[in-house]
């Protein structure tokens, strides 16, 4: 993909739905019912996510932060803005979950292939523009199926440091 705005793009879901900011159950900080909240996009002109390729910016956000966090990203994933899809752990961790620290949640925003180096670097941009402007993480999710998880740095682990 060439750096240009995808296509329209049409939410498909989001896990739970979003009903009322009021509603614990639609906030990182506050919902027990799912370890994740996901941001799902889909077009038919879009490309896919490949599961095999694809990979992730790792955001790391205070608790006290993530929930204003969350909704720009999820605004953003839903516009067809940032990557394939997006999601953010919730105060009921997954167990598979490696945990860094409590009060922090880990934001992932996908893209759909790690080989395609204007479309990972696309999606950098876009996070700098929403104020992500120290270095983070991007990880392959072959890394994350094999159980590699390390300092964000780790260049071992991940596949940029940016």
């Amino acid at each position: 993909m060439s750096g240009q705005e995808p296509p329209h793009i049409r939410l498909v879901e989001r896990i739970p739905l979003k009903i009322s900011p009021l509603d614990p159950e639609t906030q990182p900080s506050t919902c027990r019912s799912s370890p994740w909240i996901r941001a799902l996009i889909e077009d038919g002109k879009a490309p896919r996510e490949d599961r095999k390729f694809s990979g992730k910016w790792l955001l790391f956000v205070l608790r006290e932060t993530v929930d204003r966090v969350w909704e720009e990203i999820d605004s953003k994933t839903a516009e067809g803005r940032l990557g394939c899809q997006s999601k953010v752990s919730t105060v009921r961790r997954d167990p598979a979950q490696v945990i860094y620290d409590e009060g922090k949640h880990v934001i992932c925003v996908f893209t759909y292939d790690c080989r395609d180096p204007e479309d990972v670097r696309r999606v950098r941009e876009r996070l700098r523009e929403l104020g992500f402007r120290e270095k983070i993480a991007y990880k392959t999710n072959a890394a994350t199926r094999a159980g590699l998880y390390g300092d964000p740095s780790d260049l071992r682990v991940h596949l940029l440091y940016e």
